[in-house]
């Protein structure tokens, strides 16, 4: 008999989180002699039109959003701090419809989506609250919250899932779980990244057409949070004109309102006050396909964040068979291996002098 395997879908479609689910998804989805796998998601955040091509192997159940209350929320805490679930107000079974399932695969934790009596399976994705506590993506309340949470789904899982050898032993390190319910498995692009693999300069020059980019760029796939780093890369583009004469163009993506606003507004000033307007091209949320296109037509992907043991976009750009730049912290060096190039994130001279070097070769 298959076993029911409910995904728990994040409630954005923003990040790293995200296409993570999408290909844990897929994954599952071509395991059907095996699963019936179902989306359970927020009624205002519905993933289909990301499935379109898994939709026949899959179902969809939604659930209703929810505001709790201060006072709700103050006691959901405090049941998940004491490690107390017949306290939870706000358990994620009385908002499945009479729905069950054999297990539910969780992409990342839930304040107010807890399950207490269906075994579950949560992807932890970092740590990194822990080490940068001063950044502003991670004030006091959310740090509080964050440990909160995860140690309680941690604490509580059938098994925890982490990407990296560091985030397994942060784990053990600072919640105490046992190492034998933690399970390695390695972030992979998505299915579109594979899909597309094979796409040639001109075809992605075609698809990318109506953004009328220039023939020669680099590209940053990142959302404008503070640890992505934009400020240093765009200094880094100002330092190579400035030093050897050499415009750069680059290529950036990602919402710019919202959560986004205040960096992006700042990295844009910044890109203003050097003059580099004729040379950073900002184009906003695109399509999948249009980051697979970006990929292949760029002349490097640059990934200088600060955060992460690891990340997907240096994957996806290995993938693409486009050269790769990428941080030289935590593991990201030895998730790229001999495909990348390290830099020193905190040192503009050093992004700089790489970014160069791949510009300049052929």
């Amino acid at each position: 008999m298959k076993k029911r395997v409910g995904i728990m879908f994040p409630s954005s479609s923003a990040g790293g989180i995200f296409q993570y689910t999408i290909a844990l998804t897929e994954a599952l989805a071509n395991c059907e002699e095996d699963f019936e796998s179902v989306i359970l998601h927020d009624e205002l955040e519905n993933p289909k039109e990301q499935l379109t091509k898994i939709s026949h192997k899959i179902s969809f159940v939604s659930y209703k959003s929810s505001s709790p209350s201060f006072l709700i929320k103050l006691i959901q805490y405090l049941a998940l701090y004491f490690n107390q679930p017949w306290l939870l107000p706000l358990k994620f079974e009385n908002r499945l419809k009479g729905e069950k399932f054999d297990v539910l695969v969780i992409p990342t934790p839930y304040s107010f989506n807890v399950p207490t009596k269906t075994p579950y399976v949560v992807f932890i994705p970092d740590l990194m609250h822990r080490y940068f506590p001063r950044y502003p993506e991670y004030p006091l309340k959310e740090r509080i919250t964050r440990d909160i949470v995860y140690s309680y789904y941690a604490r509580n899982a059938k098994t925890n899932i982490v990407e990296s050898y560091g985030c397994k032993d942060d784990l053990t390190k600072f919640y105490g779980v046992d190492q034998n319910k933690i399970f390695l498995a390695l972030m992979v692009p998505a299915n579109y990244i594979f899909e597309n693999k094979n796409i040639n300069k001109d075809e992605a020059r075609e698809i990318l057409k109506e953004f009328n980019l220039p023939l020669e760029f680099i590209f940053y796939p990142a959302q404008f949070w503070p640890h992505k780093n934009h400020l240093r890369l765009v200094r880094a583009i100002a330092i190579i004109r400035d030093k050897f004469g050499i415009k750069i163009n680059l290529v950036l993506v990602g919402r710019a309102n919202a959560n986004y606003e205040a960096t992006f507004n700042e990295v844009w000033s910044e890109v203003i006050k050097l003059e580099l307007s004729n040379q950073v091209k900002h184009l906003g949320y695109v399509k999948n396909i249009e980051i697979a296109a970006l990929y292949r037509a760029s002349k490097a992907m640059v990934f200088p964040s600060l955060l992460g043991y690891t990340n997907i976009p240096p994957l996806e750009s290995i993938v693409m068979r486009t050269p790769v730049i990428v941080s030289n912290i935590f593991e990201m060096p030895r998730q790229v291996g001999d495909a990348g190039l390290l830099i020193d994130p905190y040192n503009e001279a050093d992004i700089a002098e790489k970014i160069l070097s791949v510009w300049n070769s052929e």
